[in-house]
């Protein structure tokens, strides 16, 4: 039985958490399309090799939790648009950080399956 659409994509989304979650680089690297992008919630610009460098390596980062406190998916044919409220928790060496943030990405739906292409985080922590 071949998975639809949106259940391949919830498929994705669901490999991207567990990835991030377990420092998978090399899988969490496979997700990504050849030009993906992500956009930090300082502004800050990674591409795929220093966002796994930065998010994904277990020598770096040690992720206690990422919760979705709620989720928006948009398909528009071979784009999704996946809204997301979430709160972080994770350690950057001996700093321990939680926040709060919207997260905009676009997923491409490509021959070998869903990819993701772009993330955007807005920090909705005060100062």
């Amino acid at each position: 039985m071949q998975l639809s659409i949106q259940e391949q994509l919830q498929h994705v989304l669901q490999a991207r958490h567990n990835h991030l979650m377990a420092g998978n680089r090399e899988a969490m690297n496979e997700l990504l399309t050849p030009n993906f992008s992500f956009i930090d919630g300082l502004g800050r610009q990674f591409d795929a090799e220093t966002y796994l460098d930065h998010y994904v390596d277990v020598d770096l980062i040690k992720w206690v939790s990422s919760i979705d406190e709620s989720m928006t998916v948009e398909l528009f044919e071979t784009t999704a648009l996946v809204q997301t409220l979430t709160e972080d928790q994770f350690q950057y060496g001996t700093t321990s950080y939680v926040g709060r943030f919207r997260i905009v990405s676009l997923y491409q739906l490509t021959d070998t399956g869903w990819k993701w292409h772009f993330s955007q985080a807005t920090s909705l922590d005060q100062d």
